[in-house]
């Protein structure tokens, strides 16, 4: 009797919350396609701090007005949407899932059960005068990423500055590790942050995660350059497609652009690893998330099929 209290419970805050969450994100995300014209990923480097990367959203023809090529969160995510549309219209018995379906829709609760804390832990943090990157790190981790992994883990960068208990007063002691990919000789680096997705999910194994403390205004912003690089629009809808009218660069000062060009070196990097690894993966579209205190992007790339995918900002 207990199970069927706390499964019913479970069903409605994953429906009440979740379900709302989605299809917030569903509204205001779009996934661009991006081409890349440039980059240094052949030649050794600083890192993906120097990682050089020019590239392009693609588009319908070479008219610079031309329909931007995109798809919908709903389209890459299939089997999630899915798997939330059948738990909703069945009767929420979750013990017929199979173990990783199980898994993510219990995290989904636990999460949703205690979001009130999550929230004001992370705004405790952001809200303060002074943060830096580090604290906006651990926060994320610790509240909102680590809660979310079907793995329940993470392992943020040994080599971050100032490596502290978690700023908003829990006294968590923060997880740091080795979080390395790459070779010294092309791209390679700390990732910010790892989360594991390893318990019974058998298309993924982890996801990179790049945190930036702000996006402070540059006094030698980028330009438009004609949209030969660094442009991801961000939506002014007036209908599903994408064209030149309705869209609009986003914030283009160098230090956006700059971490940027890192979130994409490491994507590529992250992604033909994991292949590497786990060659019999169901797909190898791998993402990496941006985040800052004031936004989130997500870039993902697929080694087998050669398609690096770039979100706008929400």
């Amino acid at each position: 009797m207990e199970d069927s209290k706390n499964m019913e419970e479970a069903k409605r805050l994953i429906f009440q919350l979740g379900v709302k969450a989605v299809n917030n994100v569903h509204a205001n995300m779009i996934f661009f396609l991006l081409r890349i014209d440039h980059c240094n990923a052949a030649y050794s480097c600083n890192g993906f701090s120097a990682a050089d990367v020019k590239y392009r959203v693609i588009r319908e023809s070479d008219d610079r007005h031309a329909r931007i090529l995109s798809c919908n969160f709903t389209d890459l995510f299939i089997d999630g949407m899915k798997l939330l549309s059948d738990v909703e219209n069945n009767d929420g018995n979750l013990e017929k899932l199979q173990l990783h379906e199980r898994n993510a829709m219990l995290r989904l609760y636990d999460f949703f059960k205690n979001l009130d804390s999550h929230e004001e832990s992370i705004k405790k943090v952001f809200g303060r005068s002074q943060v830096s990157e580090t604290d906006v790190t651990i926060a994320l981790a610790e509240h909102l990423l680590e809660r979310l992994s079907p793995g329940n883990a993470y392992i943020i960068d040994h080599h971050a500055q100032g490596k502290q208990t978690c700023k908003c007063g829990c006294e968590v002691e923060p997880k740091f590790g080795n979080t390395g990919i790459g070779h010294e000789a092309v791209w390679h680096e700390h990732a910010d942050i790892v989360i594991s997705s390893n318990l019974g999910l058998p298309s993924s194994d982890a996801i990179a995660i790049k945190t930036v403390d702000k996006y402070e205004p540059d006094v030698d912003a980028v330009g438009d350059e004609e949209e030969t690089c660094y442009f991801i629009p961000e939506i002014r809808r007036k209908g599903d497609d994408l064209e030149g009218n309705n869209t609009s660069p986003g914030g283009k000062s160098i230090t956006e652009v700059k971490a940027r060009e890192q979130t994409i070196a490491q994507t590529i990097v992250f992604s033909l690893l994991q292949k590497q690894i786990y060659p019999n993966f169901q797909h190898h579209l791998v993402p990496n998330i941006l985040i800052s205190p004031e936004r989130i992007q997500i870039v993902m790339y697929d080694t087998e099929n050669d398609v690096l995918l770039c979100s706008n900002n929400i």
